[in-house]
């Protein structure tokens, strides 16, 4: 297991992890989706906007831009889950010889609620 696993608490939220990526797999294959959940630490004031809430992302493991109507699409389907879109980024960047930015969607969500 790794260690972001357990410090992350991403294994509380595999099933639902699970179930989004099969949701955005059905319709979008093609992109290769990807989805990680995991919880913010708790030890926060209670005004904090991150107290009681989760995070994650869908990766589209493509080299290619994704087009605007499909991943509009996409964005829908996360929203529709209940779960809130901090950003995203529908192209793919590649720095030689550093990394690759695959399109990727970022969304918060409330841990009474998943």
């Amino acid at each position: 297991m790794k260690l972001s696993s357990i410090i992350l608490n991403e294994n509380n939220y595999s099933q639902q992890a699970s179930s989004l990526e099969n949701e955005i797999e059905k319709h979008f294959k093609q992109f290769n989706p990807s989805v990680s959940m995991a919880e913010y630490h708790q030890d926060r004031r209670d005004d904090d906007p991150l107290k009681g809430k989760g995070f994650g992302h869908v990766s589209l493991n493509v080299k290619k831009d994704i087009p605007e109507d499909d991943f509009n699409s996409i964005k829908q389907i996360v929203s529709n889950k209940g779960y809130e879109i901090r950003n995203s980024e529908n192209e793919f960047e590649s720095d030689p010889g550093e990394r690759d930015y695959y399109p990727k969607i970022n969304f918060n969500f409330n841990l009474e609620k998943s």
